[in-house]
């Protein structure tokens, strides 16, 4: 390679938006992973407690909320044993390294929590739309919230924190070419936020969610529905 191209590549990887060191596109398309995994998680957690599997409101397979879940641990954490945000958390003694994955796993459980009853309850209440229902499930608060959900959600978030982001995000940034990431990010990523944007407006303007299909595993009965 001559020095003028080792200069252009220099200058293209420079180029590229990057937050904390890691580049944006690898963040996004890591997110869109995760959102496929929150699909599969989330009707997991419904067919075990129902017995029934569904759309989860989308057409595409994917939650979008879970795609930001990245772009919050690559900002507001950074890795659990040393909590970004906090100065606390930076040295490397075994304490603080345990007391940083413990505050970790409880922050992201806070965030389910604080997520779930503030975005349960404006659809409740601005739009009259239940787009889920705890109450059957032991201490709920709200039909919204439930101790349940929200350590076991939180669970959910810390393992991708701690046991998946960084091998994840090492296999990408070596396996996937920069331009792959950014143009696979950019047109599933549009395609997940447009379906996004059809069931908040489906939501608005009929005052129904929008299930497209459901199975139901106690009787066997696969619906499409309206």
């Amino acid at each position: 390679m001559t020095k003028n191209n080792q200069t252009l590549v220099i200058d293209n990887e420079e180029k590229r938006k990057k937050i904390y060191g890691v580049e944006v596109a690898y963040i996004a398309l890591l997110g869109i992973g995760i959102a496929f995994i929150g699909w599969l998680v989330e009707n997991g957690f419904r067919l075990f407690r129902n017995g029934v599997v569904d759309s989860r409101f989308h057409i595409l397979p994917f939650i979008s909320p879970y795609m930001s879940l990245p772009f919050v641990f690559h900002i507001v954490f950074g890795d659990a044993d040393h909590i970004r945000i906090f100065k606390r958390f930076q040295d490397n003694s075994r304490k603080t390294v345990i007391l940083s994955n413990v505050v970790s796993y409880l922050l992201l459980s806070l965030g389910v929590f604080v997520g779930e009853f503030i975005i349960g309850n404006m659809w409740d209440v601005f739009f009259g739309v239940t787009l889920w229902n705890y109450t059957k499930l032991p201490l709920n608060f709200t039909k919204f919230t439930s101790p349940i959900t929200t350590f076991g959600f939180g669970l959910f978030a810390y393992v991708i924190l701690k046991f998946i982001m960084p091998p994840a995000m090492k296999l990408i940034r070596g396996k996937v070419k920069y331009s792959t990431a950014k143009w696979i990010s950019l047109i599933l990523g549009t395609l997940i936020i447009l379906d996004t944007v059809r069931m908040g407006a489906f939501i608005i303007f009929t005052g129904e969610a929008p299930h497209l299909w459901r199975w139901d595993t106690n009787t066997g009965v696969f619906t499409w529905l309206p």
